[in-house]
């Protein structure tokens, strides 16, 4: 579990905390509402393919301080209304589930494209709103197929994305929800926030950059 300095404080606000959420706030209270020509410019300056870190909620028996772990992680922001997060790997939810049979399933979860919905509030730096899209698949276990989804927040500012420092962008969404073949039971034991940490690649720098 290697975590870099730059990351040391966005990590302090990962949620998953015994009993509270804690997350990372964008800050946008005091922000003006952006004119289509403003969301425009600030689409463009964060265009392009991205790659970089995913860093989610892991326990370290061996070292009770690191509360983290990290994969390499690929995302594209080539439309100014979405985010698309590349094979985004919905196994690491096992790690935030009681339910035995379901922990044990999810493990073996496919990676799957995770569309964003993107809504753009701030200029210099840019910084936009994520509302990412449910996720739903099927697993198997107890001798029959499951339809599980993965719900996040949405509309909320809590799930953002930001020019921390060019062309480095930095983003957050919450899942709130892991329901099961359409039951109201909610199998996930707290909110969790997930970020990613990264850059343009070199074939694809973000106007204005």
């Amino acid at each position: 579990m290697k975590t870099s300095k730059k990351q040391l404080s966005f990590l302090g606000c990962l949620a998953i905390l015994s009993l509270m959420f804690v997350a990372c706030d964008p800050g946008n209270d005091d922000t003006k509402v952006l004119t289509p020509a403003e969301k425009q410019q600030a689409y463009l300056e964060v265009k392009g393919n991205y790659a970089g870190d995913f860093i989610y909620p892991a326990k370290n028996e061996k070292n009770p301080k690191d509360n983290s772990d990290t994969l390499k992680i690929k995302w594209d922001i080539m439309t100014d209304s979405t985010v698309i997060i590349k094979d985004f790997p919905l196994s690491v939810f096992a790690n935030y589930v009681k339910d035995k049979d379901l922990k044990e399933a999810l493990k073996k979860a496919p990676n799957k494209d995770l569309k964003c919905l993107t809504n753009y509030y701030r200029l210099a730096p840019a910084g936009f709103l994520l509302n990412p899209v449910k996720q739903e698949f099927t697993l198997k276990f107890g001798g029959k197929d499951h339809k599980v989804a993965v719900y996040f927040y949405i509309n909320n500012r809590f799930s953002f994305g930001l020019v921390v420092k060019k062309p480095n962008v930095r983003m957050q969404i919450v899942a709130g929800a892991i329901q099961m073949d359409a039951a109201s039971n909610n199998y996930l034991q707290v909110p969790v926030a997930l970020v990613f940490d990264g850059a343009p690649l070199p074939s694809s720098t973000p106007k204005g950059k």
